[in-house]
């Protein structure tokens, strides 16, 4: 099985040590040196990709770390939120539905960055961590740089029956809670990393 798997737009890299069969449906890029990620990225760049691909051949951290050197790194934290009520606070930032998240500051914790995010953009004052959910990792591009992004999520809870306000200067333009059904339709059309990676884990 993949050790790791990174999202760019639509697509997912798995990483892993060997080629596997579970991964036969993508598209298979051996790694045997470092210049083998230098001509993968530049192909990943330039579009040349249009399904999910399976990167193999050396040691799967080993693979990552080359990958993980091709770009600007980002780290981020956040949180899925249920309250009292079992239902689960939603975002919606430019338009796509989405979880309460952002960058770590130099000087906290990735829990303490995840709290603070979710505040922030919620607007809710208080919030506990009941456990720890896998990362996710993506890679974008913005004003002509290209970044990896890893994002530590945490499962949280509310426990206070307090008013939702969206973060707007962080082009969030609404935060709600929903029940268990309405937030899976909602995540079914978030994007592909928090379907795959977070919303299967927490029932979504």
């Amino acid at each position: 099985l993949y050790m790791f798997k990174v999202y760019f737009d639509k697509i997912s890299i798995c990483i892993s040590s060997t080629r596997d069969d579970t991964l036969h449906k993508m598209y298979p890029f051996r790694i045997s040196t470092e210049s083998d990620i230098i001509g993968f990225v530049t192909n990943l760049q330039d579009d040349k990709f249009d399904g999910d691909i399976a990167l193999y051949g050396l040691d799967a951290k080993i693979i990552f770390r080359y990958l993980a050197s091709r770009f600007i790194n980002i780290e981020a934290a956040g949180g899925v939120v249920t309250n009292t009520n079992d239902s689960f606070l939603i975002i919606k930032r430019l338009g796509i539905w989405d979880l309460p998240k952002g960058k770590v500051e130099s000087n906290e914790s990735y829990k303490e960055a995840a709290i603070r995010e979710v505040c922030e953009e919620t607007g809710i004052t208080s919030v506990q961590i009941v456990g720890d959910l896998p990362n996710t990792f993506h890679i974008y591009r913005r004003k002509k740089k290209w970044y990896l992004k890893k994002t530590s999520w945490y499962k949280m809870i509310n426990r206070n029956d307090e008013k939702l306000i969206p973060q707007t200067a962080e082009d969030i333009s609404d935060a709600t809670w929903m029940n268990k059904t309405d937030a899976r339709n909602a995540i079914s059309k978030s994007y592909r990393s928090i379907r795959e990676e977070l919303g299967y884990i927490v029932g979504l």
